[in-house]
């Protein structure tokens, strides 16, 4: 096909829908981005019977998901930390710049719980003869929660 035999209204229309695709490609990419930047929620729980359950949620899908939170609950967990906000929002920030360590640590007769900062995650880690909790909270996920109660 020679370019003669194209017609003006054509070439606009091929320039038009390589824009759209390039413009489709490029938001895309950006969204894929941000989900990945977000991290993943991760939950574990083993229990002593064998019970093993994991579930592992892209923390944007968890932002989301907090959106759709009964008001009456984050009414009540607004009212309760109101005060402590300011703090919690500060430490929050603080954490998520600061090198990897241990807030928390203690354990008794057969139970233990630690809770740290490691990477891009708050780790909260529960170990009890009945059963042993992780959980893996992306900082973004803990800033959205903040922003939300």
């Amino acid at each position: 096909m020679k370019e003669a035999d194209v017609s003006p209204g054509f070439k606009r229309f091929l320039l038009v829908v390589g824009g759209l695709s390039l413009a489709a490609t490029v938001c895309l990419g950006g969204i894929l981005l941000w989900i990945e930047r977000q991290g993943v929620l991760t939950v574990q729980v083993q229990e002593r019977d064998g019970t093993d359950i994991r579930i592992c949620c892209p923390a944007a899908l968890a932002r989301l998901l907090l959106d759709c939170a009964p008001g009456c609950c984050v009414e009540s967990a607004e009212c309760r930390l109101r005060t402590y906000r300011p703090l919690m929002t500060r430490l929050c920030q603080e954490m998520r710049n600061s090198p990897d360590f241990t807030m928390v640590e203690t354990s008794e007769a057969h139970q233990a719980v630690r809770v740290c900062k490691q990477g891009r995650d708050l780790l909260v880690e529960v170990q009890s003869p009945e059963e042993h909790v992780h959980l893996s909270i992306p900082f973004p996920l803990v800033n959205s929660i903040m922003a939300r109660i």
